[in-house]
């Protein structure tokens, strides 16, 4: 059985060191030693769980990653936003740096909010220990457990700039760290915001990789609308683990997207539950090239009548990328008259690539539209379409730009503050950075 790393097993251990000299406010303690008991017993993952049966755990183990605070940061990463009129929320070594001014939304230490040094709005109190005492899968009770940084974002009205939160370590030499942060973001009744979540891994030359394990608990109150964005532009070696829970409010509305490129190993679950009249669009696109691996896990859970969700990843994958998605629609009996659509695209474009695609429904209700479906293929399979537009006189590599472009397009969602264009840029920029080698074996 091949799971994770002996270096990561002593974490009662490390669990207190953590934990040492913090003073919690009442109740949280408890919380965190029940998250380190359920870790303990569920243990690591393995291939034998299915959801982690694809999982390149030879990647982890060789990487060896240890659990350990980082080094402070004499220095502080200067790193461009991706959107260039965003709030930027930085966190640097699992330390947040938070802005000096807010206008429209609050936020706070997770660290802080432990200590008691913070004392959180009422409203969202209720919210943030329900999810910490939650039962989930995987690496959450550890992330529960270990985690005592993050941010706590409060969202009051709607935003009328993009909220982009940075997360960039500088690592010591020859020693993989990991990290576990936990954020929670709160939007209040009518309320509306864009969030960017960006993960650059290490991002100082010749240190080592990093493994960061990080949980955001979402709550969407009622007619508010949360448009959040997760990036992934770690390095080659780098590790990311990405969790995301979200509970929507009656007349609520989610629009997330996802883009899976750099980062060497990388896993997002994501997980919506929806209440009667909510709105969920869950997007998806991974452009990986030589020995990238993602994994998609996604559920739209529907709880009350007349909800609406869309679910849609797209992965193009070139040289040796190995793509997961599993994608499930839950419709509960009081959900009557729900709508849920659910397809996965993939396009082979390496003779190594593997794409496997498990889209699943589990309908209890007996008056609903649902449907999934999946589709993959290869150049090969679209040679009809290449051959036409070369017969008008475009090149092969043209048109293959052509064609991926298409799905590109296809893929991204419509988004607030003109971020889809941004989006656009960087994804065919990385494309370009792919593209060359593949081309020039092709012609």
């Amino acid at each position: 059985m091949i799971g994770f790393p002996k270096k990561f097993i002593n974490i009662s251990e490390y669990a207190q060191f953590r934990q040492k000299g913090m003073i919690p406010p009442v109740n949280v303690e408890q919380f965190l030693q029940i998250q380190l008991k359920r870790h303990e017993e569920n243990g690591f993952p393995h291939k034998k769980l299915e959801e982690w049966r694809y999982f390149p755990f030879q990647k982890i183990q060789k990487a060896g990653y240890i659990f350990s605070d980082f080094p402070e940061q004499k220095e502080k990463l200067k790193i461009t936003s991706v959107h260039p009129s965003a709030i930027t929320l930085k966190i640097q070594n699992g330390i947040p740096i938070l802005p000096k001014t807010s206008k429209g939304f609050s936020v706070f230490s997770w660290k802080e909010a432990l200590e008691g040094k913070k004392d959180l709005p009422p409203e969202i109190k209720p919210f943030i220990f329900k999810s910490m005492e939650s039962q989930r899968e995987g690496l959450c009770p550890l992330n529960s457990a270990l985690s005592l940084n993050g941010l706590i974002i409060l969202i009051k009205e709607p935003l009328k700039q993009p909220l982009e939160i940075q997360y960039s370590y500088h690592t010591f030499p020859n020693q993989p760290s990991a990290d576990n942060l936990r954020n929670f973001i709160f939007l209040q009744e009518k309320s509306q915001a864009q969030i960017i979540e960006t993960f650059y891994g290490n991002e100082l030359p010749e240190q080592s990789p990093v493994l960061l394990n990080l949980q955001t608990d979402a709550f969407i109150g009622k007619e508010a609308h949360l448009e959040f964005i997760r990036l992934d532009q770690g390095k080659e070696k780098d590790t990311y683990l990405n969790h995301f829970f979200c509970e929507m409010s009656p007349e609520a509305k989610a629009s997330l997207f996802t883009l899976s490129m750099q980062s060497g190993t990388s896993r997002f679950l994501t997980h919506l539950f929806q209440k009667e009249k909510s709105v969920s669009e869950i997007r998806g696109l991974s452009l990986l090239g030589e020995g990238k691996y993602t994994d998609h896990q996604v559920t739209a859970e529907h709880l009350g009548e007349e909800g609406i969700s869309r679910q849609f990843y797209q992965s193009l994958l070139f040289q040796s990328a190995r793509h997961i998605f599993k994608g499930m629609t839950r419709i509960e009996k009081p959900a009557q008259k729900t709508d849920a659509q659910q397809l996965n695209k993939n396009l082979i474009l390496g003779e190594r690539a593997v794409a496997v695609s498990a889209p699943e429904l589990d309908i209890k209700a007996d008056d609903v539209k649902a449907s999934h479906g999946s589709s993959t293929s290869s150049l090969e399979e679209n040679r009809a379409l290449l051959f036409y537009l070369q017969s008008r006189g475009i090149s092969l590599s043209h048109a293959l730009n052509l064609l991926l472009s298409s799905m590109i397009k296809e893929a991204l969602p419509s988004l607030d503050f003109n971020t889809s264009p941004i989006l656009e840029t960087l994804i065919l920029n990385h494309l370009q950075s792919l593209q060359p080698s593949f081309s020039k074996t092709r012609e």
